[in-house]
């Protein structure tokens, strides 16, 4: 299992799929996959609004969010992160001013 954490502010994007499902507005995902192809597909299949939210069609993640794997930021540019089974995945908006 990978662990995926998303911010406060996503949370409403999490609708619940069934009775064993999280309840809307979870913030810890937990969902099967090894890498990062398999974590998209978790994605796109369990919680959809969220995926079409947070990734481009090409599987990376949308201008303007973040994504963290162990506590570590993961540089932009459209390149998809690294995880292994057991990673611990944050997903935030990026926060900009001074």
């Amino acid at each position: 299992m990978t662990t995926l954490t998303i911010a406060a502010s996503l949370a409403s994007l999490v609708s619940p799929q069934g009775p064993d499902e999280h309840a809307a507005g979870s913030r810890t995902l937990e969902l099967d996959a090894d890498d990062w192809s398999q974590l998209v597909a978790a994605l796109r299949s369990r919680f959809p609004r969220l995926a079409d939210w947070v990734l481009t069609p090409s599987d990376t993640v949308r201008a303007g969010f973040l994504i963290a794997v162990n506590d570590d930021v993961v540089p932009g540019g459209g390149r998809p992160p690294r995880i292994r089974r057991g990673d611990q995945v944050l997903l935030f908006p990026q926060i900009a001013g001074g």
